[in-house]
């Protein structure tokens, strides 16, 4: 893995430790800002929380 690789998934990676650490209704102020702040890992945040928001919904349904 090239240096840019490594500093791109360990930027990624701290700012999705900080956005599960919010509670969820506050992440989309804060993804706005990661936007301006770091839009080339913006999108993926997005992605990435989208997967854990649904990961959270599935666990939540009743077993039928």
């Amino acid at each position: 893995m090239s240096t840019l690789d490594k500093d791109h998934w360990g930027t990624l990676r701290v700012l999705l430790d900080q956005a599960l650490e919010l509670p969820p209704e506050a992440r989309a102020t804060w993804l706005a800002g990661q936007r301006r702040d770091h839009p080339t890992v913006a999108a993926e945040l997005e992605s990435l929380l989208a997967v854990e928001a649904a990961g959270l919904q599935l666990l939540a349904q009743d077993v039928a």
